[in-house]
């Protein structure tokens, strides 16, 4: 799989995650960990970003989250 590929597979396919040892389907990776992967590396690995721009996904979620309460 491209990079190219990779990247459209992430952003269309809502079961696609780069997680191949879970046969890149989150339906799976979240039969394996129901409370969330175990570490925001994995997370990032799985959408295929670097920790710092998961972090940042993270964080820019959080603060719309806390405007709606």
């Amino acid at each position: 799989m491209d990079q190219e590929e990779l990247k459209r597979s992430v952003s269309n396919n809502p079961d696609f995650v780069y997680l191949p040892r879970y046969g890149c389907s989150l339906k799976r990776v979240l039969e394996r960990y129901p409370d969330g992967v175990p570490s925001p590396t994995m997370a990032a690995k799985a959408l295929d970003i670097t920790e710092e721009e998961y972090e940042s996904v993270v964080d820019n979620a959080m603060a719309k989250l806390k405007t709606w309460f």
